[in-house]
């Protein structure tokens, strides 16, 4: 049986406060193996521009996931409001409590981190 390996994201950064690690993928094929490595799940035949996924590993610790595959800022910022969700969701805050303002400022967060200039120039 071939053993699974993790493939490396384009972007690894842990998140404050809520815990947990967000890993980016701009490849298909390397989300998917990421997908595939923590759930065993195919998805390959799956088309979409973005996806977005948290996982629970067996020491407890979360995992998100981001696919971006078309480069356009509109699916990052929508994975990253998908992402935003099941952070708080896994923390036990309801994102409509206090204006919002957990859900604003951790997406606010996390879009800064993925869109610096020193990332962006990756993109580029």
């Amino acid at each position: 049986m071939k053993q699974k390996k993790w493939p490396k994201a384009d972007h690894t950064f842990n998140i404050p406060l809520y815990g947990g690690v967000i890993h980016l993928f701009m490849n298909r094929a390397k989300f998917n193996k990421a997908v595939e490595f923590l759930l065993d799940i195919d998805e390959s035949k799956d088309t979409a521009v973005g996806r977005a996924r948290h996982v629970t590993n067996e020491k407890g610790e979360s995992i998100y996931l981001i696919g971006w595959f078309n480069n356009e800022l509109e699916t990052l910022v929508h994975e990253i409001c998908h992402i935003t969700g099941y952070i708080l969701d896994h923390a036990g805050i309801d994102v409509r409590d206090s204006g919002m303002e957990a859900y604003c400022y951790l997406a606010g967060h996390i879009t800064e981190v993925l869109t610096s200039d020193r990332f962006a120039r990756k993109l580029s």
